[in-house]
């Protein structure tokens, strides 16, 4: 009888308990995700609002500096000499050729730049050379500028070859001739709308005063005069009805140009989201009572019921227990020593791992300072701490390139090729007799950068043990390399600039045919040289082709690379270029080159003009045969790896997109995402953004560097982006990641439990 009270004391209580917390927790529940659903949409148009006013801004400032950049190129006086012409005019097409060229690749987001000589009927394409007016294949261009019917300074849409631009015709009353440049949308949406790039669920437009779509997914284009009637204020919002899903619109309009930029946002992914959220919440409160009622019914169970059992028996009850409590704490104790020695032996593990990948995070700190030029705090901290670089006054720049780089990429794999640059860089610094300090670097190319300190420099000795170390190379590793050196820098100097000079310093091989370790003094006598091939010489060259006159080519070749020899290594490959570029117009059995790249790419192949010539020569005798086109092996799985390498190198560039990763590798954007998504399962925009959250997190926890400091090394443009980005990727800001890291990496062990 008093057993059966006692269960049904602890019955009841359990049913009390179990009622109470139902009218606490069930309310509270449901407040709870209704105060989420209205947090949650107010945060998501906070949100929408914040990137239309960051991307306007972008725009803004992106569209004002290309205006200025376009007026620089045209007032540029060799430009202007150009277009001032009354007759054609070859060198001073050059010196145009040359500075457009120059201004191009320092401003990435024009695509391409026309000259426009009225007097000489000559139009100058910056990408496919020069056309007569009538043969332009941008007629249209040309009919716009004739009529008059534009503004000045003004940006429109411009569609060429099924390609859409954004063109802007520059012209003024005391300057002559007409300059038209075309801005690449698609690198500009790719750098302004990052962040929305692969995310189904939102899009950004920018369309024009009449309506037209400017940037913007063009799949979007037969909808855009729906969207715009809906927008008849300078700025709002409005929900629409598109292709039966519910879109949050918002909308601002572009003070400057009359522009408008709309943000859209499907709410139907959002809105099941947070109802599926206020569901886990009710779930999750529903499992949470019946838990609570599972232990307090447990609890009350465990208090009374052994009294009665005790009550029996207490002595041998009271021996037992003891010694039953006795043997569980011996294991509870043993299982938290075991945890501890579990977590020491992983926390070891890490230390070692770390130390393994120590060189490649000092290798990723001399590529920084390389190709930023210069060594801010950060990198100039961890210089001094793990190399010697910085304790001697000056030192040199070195730069070892890979000879025949294509056909070294074709016999190696990724793997291994990174494994034959790290033998040359150790065969180079155990090939020094006496100790100097030597850090090298990896540019992921086709050459790698070696810096050494210079005090108590012996110049012939060190000279010396340079070829001793490219014979080493030649023998061990079957590569034939090009060594060029740098004279003596100062350590605070602008290193980008010198690493630009010596590189170009290590082509000079490909003029001079010697085999030799190149000073800055060899390139001083190319400097001003410049002696362009004569047209009439070609054109000779293409009549004796045709008429099969094997002597007089020879003859003609000869005189060609004559002249060829006196050019600076760049202008010769120009000219060489350009010349089988003629040959191929010529003759349209060399159709194995589609443009100037592939010509470029094939003559990459070889060390030395003589090289080149002779297989031009071969080129010719063949010239009547059929030419099979090449077959490229399927290598996914290794362009893959291409692409993480090229991102890893490049990852701390805030300019770095998925357009430049296709440039690097030669293949369209599309293929390329393709590919990746195909074999990694992720875009690559996702892959690069992971990879800079990741690096920002490893510092939070390897540094104490200032967070504006991490988020620049990182590769993030601006520190309201990289917040922005960061908390929505982690879900909390970078300074509650590093804080929260701090205590999970020192907890605070109470010692007496032991």
């Amino acid at each position: 009888m008093k057993f059966y009270k006692k269960r049904k004391m602890y019955t009841k209580m359990t049913l009390w308990i179990f009622v109470l917390c139902a009218i606490i927790i069930i309310p509270i529940s449901l407040l709870l995700s209704k105060q989420f659903s209205k947090y949650a949409f107010s945060e998501i148009n906070h949100f929408t609002r914040s990137e239309l006013t960051n991307s306007t801004e972008s725009i803004q400032f992106l569209l004002d500096r290309m205006e200025a950049y376009s007026l620089r190129i045209y007032v540029d006086e060799r430009i202007q000499n150009y277009l001032e012409l009354d007759e054609h005019n070859g060198g001073e097409l050059w010196k145009s050729y040359k500075s457009v060229t120059n201004y191009l690749l320092d401003e990435p987001f024009i695509h391409t730049v026309y000259l426009i000589n009225e007097q000489t009927g000559v139009v100058f394409d910056s990408k496919q050379g020069m056309f007569l007016q009538e043969e332009f294949d941008d007629q249209h261009m040309l009919e716009l500028i004739d009529s008059g019917n534009y503004k000045r300074l003004t940006y429109f849409h411009h569609k060429r070859e099924d390609k859409n631009y954004l063109a802007m015709i520059v012209e003024a009353e005391h300057y002559d001739g007409s300059m038209v440049t075309l801005l690449d949308t698609d690198m500009m949406e790719a750098y302004l709308f990052q962040n929305n790039q692969d995310n189904e669920n939102t899009t950004v437009l920018l369309t024009d005063q009449n309506g037209q779509l400017l940037l913007g997914d063009d799949s979007w284009n037969h909808h855009r005069s729906n969207i715009s009637d809906m927008a008849s204020h300078n700025q709002g919002q409005y929900n629409m009805e598109i292709d039966d899903k519910t879109w949050s619109i918002n909308y601002v309009t572009m003070d400057t140009f009359g522009w408008k930029l709309y943000y859209l946002t499907e709410i139907g992914p959002w809105q099941q989201s947070i109802t599926n959220f206020q569901r886990n919440i009710v779930y999750a409160s529903i499992v949470i009572l019946l838990m609570i009622g599972i232990i307090v019914f447990w609890l009350s169970r465990k208090t009374y019921r052994p009294f009665t059992q005790l009550a029996e028996s207490i002595e041998d009850k009271i021996h037992r227990y003891v010694d039953r409590d006795k043997k569980t704490n011996q294991e509870e104790h043993k299982m938290l020593y075991e945890s501890f020695d579990s977590l020491i032996k992983t926390l070891n593990e890490m230390s070692n791992s770390i130390r393994k990948h120590k060189h490649l995070i000092k290798e990723e700190n001399l590529r920084q300072w390389i190709l930023q030029g210069y060594l801010n705090e950060s990198i100039r901290k961890y210089i001094s701490e793990e190399t010697h670089l910085l304790n001697d006054e000056t030192l040199m720049l070195l730069v070892v390139r890979i000879e025949r780089y294509p056909l070294f990429l074709e016999k190696y794999n990724l793997t291994t090729r990174k494994a034959m640059k790290y033998a040359i860089g150790n065969i180079i610094e155990h090939t020094f007799q006496q100790k100097r300090t030597i850090e090298f670097a990896d540019f992921g190319g086709d050459h790698m950068v070696l810096l050494f300190g210079n005090d108590n420099l012996n110049k012939s000795n060190l000279m010396e043990q340079l070829q001793i170390a490219k014979n080493q190379i030649s023998k061990w590793l079957n590569l034939n390399v090009t060594i060029a050196i740098s004279d003596p820098k100062e350590t605070d100097g602008n290193l980008k600039s010198t690493y630009q000079e010596i590189y170009n310093l290590s082509t000079l091989k490909f003029i001079t045919g010697k085999d030799k370790i190149y000073e800055e003094s060899d390139a001083e006598k190319y400097v001003t040289m410049m002696n362009p091939v004569k047209d009439k010489v070609q054109d000779f060259l293409c009549q004796s082709i045709q008429i099969g006159n094997k002597n007089k080519v020879n003859e003609i070749l000869d005189q060609i690379f004559s002249e060829l020899q006196l050019m600076h290594p760049n202008e010769c490959k120009f000219h060489l270029i350009n010349m089988i570029y003629s040959l191929m117009k010529s003759f349209n059995q060399l159709t194995f080159f589609k443009s100037f790249d592939g010509i470029e790419k094939q003559i990459e192949n070889y060390a030395t003009l003589t090289e080149a010539r002779e297989w031009l020569e071969t080129e010719i005798n063949h010239i009547m045969s059929d030419l099979e086109e090449l077959r490229v092996s399927d290598r996914k799985s290794e362009l893959v790896d291409e692409m993480r390498e090229y991102i890893n190198l490049h990852i701390h560039d805030p300019m770095l997109t998925v357009n430049q990763v296709a440039d690097h590798l030669s293949l369209s954007v599309s293929y390329i995402r393709q590919v990746f998504k195909e074999v990694t399962k992720e875009t690559i925009s996702d892959y690069i953004l992971t990879n800079r959250i990741n690096r920002v997190k490893e510092m939070l926890q390897t540094t104490d560097w200032l967070i504006a400091d991490i988020a620049e090394r990182s590769g993030f443009q601006t520190k309201s982006n990289f917040y922005t980005v960061f908390k929505k990727a982690v879900g909390m800001t970078p300074s509650e990641y590093r804080q929260l890291d701090e205590e999970i990496q020192n907890p605070k062990v109470n010692k007496s439990n032991f």
